[in-house]
């Protein structure tokens, strides 16, 4: 069973923003880490929660598989700075959940360590530092869903998935997932670097609802190792900000293109 973990919101705003992002790849030398951190300050400066969908740092080892690959030397910054740089952005945002992607999973198949809990150490210890409120974290290890509950009438679900595989059409895992995971708001899916939003109407025995199947971007321009694996074509750098309406079910969509 897909793991379950609840958030209650505040509902000072008609509206509660939601960054969801991933694939970030802080250490490598193609990472546009000047987009990046514009929109780091703009989530940070919305006050947005934070939902990581995984391949926040580099994380590439001399003995992973993909050294053979020239992955390893495109990497400007060790994987450990790259951990404590990826902490350092996290901490003063209002990240709700990071979930690994396989960057991440790397770390445990070459360790058995469990990298996100690792990275949600740092980022309490940064915040502690720094005399920043303390905010919890949930580390997402498997696929499963985040619920923003606004009230006892009034709730939004999140399927949160990093994604595998090459990929050409950013949907097609949406529509599996939407077979036998229901009641989802907002599909939110990484890994292919593309950067995509479709609003689809679901019928459910209540009538129509509209549901958000997002892919939601990244900030690695045009690496060698995806070029020369034909992984699918690149998307725009960039992510996506959701709005949960506090007074009526309504999910509006935003995409935060890279400059």
């Amino acid at each position: 069973m897909d793991p379950v973990v609840t958030f209650d919101v505040d509902t000072g705003t008609d509206e509660v923003p939601v960054w969801l992002t991933g694939d970030w790849h802080l250490g490598h030398d193609r990472c546009d880490l000047e987009s990046l951190l514009a929109h780091v300050e703009r989530a940070r400066q919305l006050g947005a929660r934070v939902i990581h969908l995984g391949d926040g740092p580099e994380q590439v080892g001399a003995t992973d598989r993909v050294t053979r690959s020239g992955a390893l030397w495109s990497q400007q910054i060790p994987p450990e700075p790259q951990r404590q740089m990826f902490a350092e952005l996290m901490a003063g945002l209002a990240v709700d959940v990071l979930h690994p992607g396989n960057h991440e999973l790397r770390v445990y198949a070459r360790a058995g360590l469990d990298y996100t809990e690792s990275v949600v150490d740092r980022i309490l210890a940064v915040r502690q530092q720094a005399g920043l409120p303390h905010r919890p974290v949930v580390p997402l290890f498997r696929p499963g869903y985040v619920v923003y509950r606004i009230s006892d009438r009034l709730r939004y679900v999140v399927y949160v998935y990093h994604g595998e595989g090459p990929i050409v059409n950013p949907f097609t895992a949406h529509g599996r997932l939407a077979m036998d995971r229901h009641g989802v708001d907002i599909y939110a899916l990484g890994h292919s670097h593309q950067l995509a939003a479709l609003l689809v109407n679901v019928q459910t025995p209540d009538g129509s609802r509209p549901v958000w199947w997002l892919r939601c971007g990244h900030y690695l321009r045009g690496p060698d190792y995806a070029v020369r694996r034909k992984l699918g074509p690149e998307g725009q750098v960039g992510s996506v900000c959701a709005w949960l309406h506090t007074r009526i079910p309504q999910v509006r969509v935003e995409v935060w293109p890279g400059s």
